[in-house]
């Protein structure tokens, strides 16, 4: 960022070393004590180089600040560039997936949302997946990668749009070869915003209820979720009340992805060590997910 400072402190830097030099040299050739010595061809020749040296640098310090003003003027019109790009995508990118525009094909609609992810216009982009995504008109993975930015770069507000959008098609989690989750590695985040990490807590849970309606040979991926979500006090409770039922699927089912698989004596260790609380405002909350997974194992 241009700081206009800069140029000046330079140039008082270099004038205060200029005249230093000027001052000593002067004293040298006793420019200060012309008085006692009778050496005038001397004290001009040396006036002469003290005044050439001078006027070089204030010369070279007038050429300081006029390129700094410069640069600085560059960087702002190179800024200003760049935000009317930005302003440009971002239409063209809502002027394609309006309405109007019908005839747009996922390829074109999975690009316009990667633009707006790239220029860093995350709420605009998670805002239009919240709108696509369940007309089916983005793919998995423009989904996936939209929504693993939102977690990682978005604002707190962002990151709660993003929870909202992922519980709200919770239905396309799982994608049977692998699963879209915002967070790398089915993990979790402490750091998010307590209303995000309910949100995507819950989003779990009804991930994990659904899948053990499909399919109880092995853990739905949601387990390994929540098994990390588990060290969470804020949702700790959440997570223990899903995966207590879990036990009666036998001690050699496993699931969860390659980084993070996790089993059933694995769960039931690390449910004697979880928090054992929970500061979520929903107090009926985790006897009714709980009374869910029971029925889904039934």
């Amino acid at each position: 960022m241009p700081n206009p400072w800069k140029p000046w402190l330079i140039a008082i830097v270099a004038a205060a070393a200029v005249l230093g030099f000027a001052f000593i040299f002067m004293r040298e050739y006793g420019l200060f004590d012309a008085a006692k010595k009778d050496t005038s061809a001397g004290i001009l020749a040396a006036s002469i180089v003290v005044v050439g040296a001078i006027l070089s640098a204030v010369v070279a310090l007038i050429g300081i600040i006029f390129k700094y003003s410069i640069d600085d003027r560059n960087y702002l019109i190179s800024v200003e560039a760049e935000n009317r790009n930005r302003i440009e995508v971002a239409i063209r990118a809502v002027d394609l997936l309006c309405e109007n525009n019908k005839d747009a094909t996922p390829h074109q609609v999975g690009g316009a949302l990667l633009a707006l992810v790239s220029l860093g216009e995350l709420e605009l982009a998670v805002s239009l997946l919240g709108t696509l995504w369940p007309a089916r008109l983005v793919s998995p993975h423009v989904a996936d990668v939209v929504l693993q930015r939102v977690l990682k770069d978005g604002s707190e507000n962002v990151t709660i749009i993003g929870a909202v959008v992922l519980s709200q098609n919770m239905s396309k989690i799982d994608q049977g070869n692998a699963s879209i989750w915002p967070i790398p590695d089915l993990g979790w985040r402490e750091d998010l915003t307590p209303e995000c990490r309910v949100g995507l807590a819950i989003t779990a849970s009804e991930w994990l209820i659904s899948a053990l309606g499909h399919d109880r040979s092995r853990l739905p991926e949601a387990a390994a979720v929540l098994n990390q979500a588990l060290t969470d006090p804020l949702v700790s409770r959440i997570a223990a009340a899903c995966l207590n039922p879990l036990h009666v699927l036998g001690p050699d089912c496993s699931g969860g992805s390659t980084s993070n698989l996790v089993t059933i004596p694995l769960i039931l260790e690390r449910l004697k060590t979880y928090p054992g609380r929970s500061d979520t405002e929903y107090p009926g909350l985790e006897p009714a997910l709980e009374r869910r997974v029971k029925e889904a194992l039934a």
